[in-house]
């Protein structure tokens, strides 16, 4: 298996909706490393899970994951609350670690991640998907950083399949199904956030048809709460939006099917044709036959 030798360095977008004042729409966070990934950069919500609303009183764990992994910063590093970490330290540093996506990436696999919540997502909420992508590849450059040559190969591998993800967004098949997934995945977000306990809390703008995200610096006079604590429920709220418990299993499975073949040829392709090649780490290689061999 082999990762083409190809780079794309994202930016960020922000989209403005006239008279949303504070709660602007900060477009897709780019965060996606340079290279052929070889740079710096539970209940599984399956395809047959309905999923269940997050934990409205939930409280974060204390961690010390705020500098580089092995670092002398790391070892005295006093442990902090993650609710007490900045924007720029939760999605620009060691602190991605904190985040949902970064404990389902370590505690389920990049395969898995993608399956059951990531390439279910609806193109309209790309926002969404480009965010977690990116956070997931980030996370997987820190849990494997300096760790030798067996997580450099882990490492490799989970950045050319994100590689791939990433790269799949914007070629997306519509298909007839389009708006039903489109209106059943932001009903259940929106729901979802008002369950919660921050019933005032937007988990996205709506602008032209299309999610976008708040604006990090208006999280916490908005909705009271802290930036971790937003991205937290809106990663629960998303995975639970993404298993669409309002449809039909069968419908939802035969409306998903156009964008999962998609994610999956993007996967196989990336994995099949790239020049070094990547090699598959133990613990991918039957998720992998089984990708080969029945799609997602």
């Amino acid at each position: 298996m082999m990762v083409r030798g190809r780079s794309r360095l994202g930016r960020g977008r922000t989209a403005v909706r006239p008279g949303v004042g504070v709660l602007c729409a900060a477009g897709a966070l780019w965060l996606l490393v340079v290279g052929s990934v070889g740079g710096c950069s539970g209940m599984r919500q399956g395809a047959g899970n309905t999923g269940e609303r997050p934990e409205q009183t939930a409280q974060p764990a204390v961690s010390s994951v705020v500098a580089a992994p092995g670092s002398d910063e790391a070892a005295s590093e006093v442990a902090r609350d993650p609710r007490e970490l900045s924007p720029s330290e939760l999605i620009e540093g060691p602190g991605v670690l904190e985040l949902g996506v970064s404990k389902r990436l370590t505690e389920i696999g990049v395969l898995e991640l993608l399956e059951s919540y990531i390439i279910n997502v609806p193109p309209t909420a790309s926002f969404i998907s480009i965010f977690e992508t990116a956070k997931a590849w980030e996370a997987s450059y820190h849990n494997n950083a300096n760790a030798g040559a067996e997580a450099e190969v882990l490492y490799r591998f989970e950045g050319a399949v994100l590689s791939a993800a990433s790269f799949a967004y914007d070629s997306v098949p519509p298909s007839s199904g389009s708006q039903v997934l489109h209106d059943a995945f932001f009903a259940v977000l929106e729901d979802c956030g008002r369950g919660s306990r921050w019933p005032e809390v937007e988990l996205f703008v709506m602008s032209d048809g299309r999610g976008y995200d708040v604006l990090p610096e208006s999280v916490e006079p908005s909705f009271g709460m802290s930036y971790f604590e937003y991205q937290q429920l809106k990663h629960e709220c998303a995975r639970l939006a993404a298993s669409y418990p309002t449809l039909d299993e069968a419908v939802r499975d035969e409306l998903l099917k156009p964008q999962r073949e998609h994610y999956a040829r993007a996967v196989i392709e990336e994995l099949s044709t790239a020049n070094p090649p990547v090699e598959v780490p133990a613990r991918y290689r039957d998720e992998l036959d089984e990708l080969l061999a029945n799609g997602w």
